[in-house]
């Protein structure tokens, strides 16, 4: 084929690799766990109150955010528009503070194993590095302005004020930094 046709084909394979990596991370429940004082210190909870606190976290929207963008991308490289650009950058700003916070705050504060172990390893390092590395190897930088970057903020900054007015009403957090009264407030 043209070369056009191969970068094209090369793209598709790179979000491609991003998808296996998210949908592998995905397959693991980390539902089961007892994560302490994310979920409510041992109390007793209801799979319905469990469930609302596995999809409050940043780490489970951020993931299958990238999921769907590196999917997208697979199915139609070429995908473009200023809403598409949003999503995309919001798929990789997502991920990369998940990686970020979670190396940066969080991965001191906890000592894991077995399926956990895993789970967090592609949750946190891989999927983020491996999202971060196709958009700087496969773009779409050129096509980024200030305002698609003010634009996908406005999904990260909602969820910390989501997190901000649950937390009043349940005094639940689903990061022990997130939690005023462990900050003494």
């Amino acid at each position: 084929g043209t070369q056009s046709e191969v970068r094209v084909s090369g793209h598709a394979m790179g979000h491609h690799a991003t998808a296996d990596v998210a949908m592998d991370d995905a397959a693991h429940d980390p539902v089961t766990h007892d994560h302490g004082s994310n979920t409510g210190d041992g109390e007793s909870l209801g799979v319905g109150t469990r469930l609302w606190r596995l999809f409050s976290f940043f780490t489970i929207e951020s993931n299958p955010n990238v999921l769907a963008a590196a999917l997208a991308l697979v199915r139609r490289p070429r995908r473009d528009g200023s809403v598409w650009r949003v999503v995309r950058l919001d798929s990789l700003l997502g991920i990369v503070i998940t990686g970020l916070v979670f190396a940066i705050v969080l991965a001191p504060q906890v000592d894991l194993t077995g399926a956990a172990l895993v789970a967090t390893i592609g949750f946190h390092y891989i999927s983020p590095w491996a999202a971060l590395a196709a958009w700087l190897i496969l773009g779409p930088r050129p096509r980024i302005t200030w305002r698609t970057v003010a634009f996908a903020f406005i999904w990260p900054c909602a969820w910390l004020l989501y997190i901000f007015i649950q937390g009043a009403f349940t005094g639940w957090y689903p990061y022990p930094f997130l939690d005023p009264a462990d900050m003494g407030l």
